[in-house]
């Protein structure tokens, strides 16, 4: 009976380390008191079989409600099916809704269109700068004498200013 085969989709594991958790609770000797004269596994084999429709969730749910009631004695198999068919308690948010913004005066409201009418002025008067910048810069050292600048550089910044139409000058 200690094989991990499965009884309805629950394995003889999950008795074992529940039974494991109610020796943690109880003790030895209140396990004894409950089920000292049965066989250990005739007794796991018959939980596992009454507790193969229910799932890990709900068994550990159950178990969750038996640490909760203050239980001194471990539990029947009835008494633990009635645990694993309640329901959970339900979780309290730990969180507060985000309020509603307060409603904007016109004065408010006023300000910020003047805001966002200076940025917009503001953005279409800026000078946009040539995307190719670079490569007349490149150009320019290179043919100054610059040593720095590789041959290679000066020729992708060529050819990038004749690919935009543009004269490549020094």
């Amino acid at each position: 009976m200690q094989s991990e085969t499965m009884s309805q989709g629950l394995s003889v594991r999950v008795i074992d380390r529940l039974f494991a958790r109610f020796a943690a609770m109880y003790g030895d000797a209140a396990m004894r008191r409950m089920w000292g004269q049965q066989q250990p596994d005739a007794v796991k084999g018959i939980w596992c079989d009454s507790l193969g429709r229910y799932s890990v969730e709900q068994i550990l749910a159950g178990l969750r409600h038996l640490e909760e009631s203050g239980v001194t004695f471990p539990p029947s198999l009835p008494e633990f099916v009635a645990l694993c068919r309640r329901k959970p308690a339900p979780v309290i948010a730990m969180h507060q809704p985000l309020a509603l913004p307060a409603p904007r005066t016109d004065g408010e409201l006023a300000a910020a269109r003047e805001k966002v009418e200076r940025l917009v002025a503001t953005v279409g008067r800026e000078q946009h700068r040539d995307p190719l910048e670079w490569a007349h810069r490149v150009v320019k050292r290179y043919e100054g004498g610059d040593k720095v600048v590789a041959h290679c550089s000066y020729t992708i910044a060529c050819a990038a200013l004749q690919e935009a139409g543009r004269e490549v000058a020094a």
